[in-house]
Parts: C-alpha cells; sequence; structure tokens
C-alpha cells in the first residue's frame, strides 16, 4: 500500500502498486456491501494533445469537494485528481476526447 485517505462518499480509497511498477487505484466501501472493486491504474488521455500514464504515486488526499488527489513520485512528478461518480470508464481511451484534426499541407511547387 503506498498511499490511503478516506473519502467524502464513505469509502476509503488506496494506491497499489510496487517499486518502478504500475500503480493501481482502489476503494474499500465501508458500508460493507461493494467490498473492495480496483479501478485499475491511472491514465490521463487527452489525445491528440497530451496522454500522461503515471507509475508511482507516494502521496494521497482529500478535498473539501470529495475529489481524491494523488501525487505521482516520478522524476517529473504530477498531481493527479479522480472524483469519485457513479461508475467505472470501461476502455483506455476518452470518449469524449476531440477528433484528431489533419493538417492541411500544401504542395509547394
Amino acid at each position: 500500500m503506498r498511499a490511503m485517505a478516506v473519502g467524502k462518499d464513505n469509502n476509503i480509497y488506496m494506491i497499489s502498486g510496487e517499486f518502478e511498477r504500475t500503480c493501481k487505484l482502489h476503494y474499500y466501501d465501508l458500508s460493507g456491501q461493494n467490498g473492495f472493486t480496483e479501478l485499475g491504474p491511472l491514465t490521463v488521455d487527452r489525445s491528440p494533445y497530451y496522454a500522461k500514464r503515471p507509475y508511482e504515486f507516494d502521496a494521497m488526499a482529500v478535498g473539501p469537494d470529495g475529489s481524491i488527489f494523488m501525487g505521482d513520485s516520478d522524476r517529473r512528478g504530477k498531481l493527479f485528481i479522480y472524483i469519485p461518480g457513479p461508475g467505472v470508464f470501461d476502455g483506455l481511451l476518452n470518449p469524449t476526447n476531440p477528433p484528431r484534426q489533419r493538417r492541411m499541407e500544401s504542395n509547394l511547387e
């Protein structure tokens, strides 16, 4: 277990992972109805603009609105925010990404 925090939604959020391996986000429902749920590795995909896949996290905090803040401990560490919601997103790419735009290339003759 690398980091843990109690969320505003009555869940315990945890990050697990080995040294130099991709970390995964999990939560445990404190009501006892759902038990443990693995949300999987964290990624941010705003293709074609940027995509980030962090590997190691060592810090976690809960914001006043219930957002989960996680600190990436790589050399160029970043802050990731998870907003708890109604379900888990299936797939690897963000379906709301804008469509890729092709550059208009002019033929110079």
